[in-house]
């Protein structure tokens, strides 16, 4: 696995940790919120299995549902963080600062497009 672009080590662990509480704690709020459906929807999910298979994480929940969405988020930047591609933007291939993907680990946009495309 190779590391994020401009994170150190342990930056890259932070960061990870800090995806697998996210996850956690939106999987948590989304099973009380589909009380009747979290064995179904999210079963045993390990966020990691579905960052390794994409095709697990077509599995997750379609609700319009905040944390859903917060769940695949989640998934899809331990994807990127696995392949190599986490810290780069998704539109310009430019450099995310490691400081916004701390504070905002499921970032895929640098500020520039991120601006640019809430315009």
């Amino acid at each position: 696995m190779s590391r994020p672009i401009q994170m150190t080590y342990e930056q890259e662990r932070r960061v990870r940790r800090s995806l697998l509480e996210r996850w956690h704690v939106a999987r948590e709020r989304y099973a009380e919120v589909h009380r009747d459906e979290p064995a179904r929807s999210l079963g045993d999910a390990n966020p990691d299995a579905l960052a390794a298979d994409p095709t697990r994480a077509q599995q997750l929940p379609a609700f319009e549902h905040s944390d859903a969405c917060e769940l695949e988020s989640i998934v899809h930047a331990l994807r990127r963080l696995r392949s190599g591609v986490y810290g780069r933007c998704i539109v310009c291939g430019g450099s995310i600062p490691a400081a916004t993907l701390e504070a905002a680990p499921e970032a895929v946009m640098c500020q520039p497009c991120s601006s640019e495309r809430a315009k």
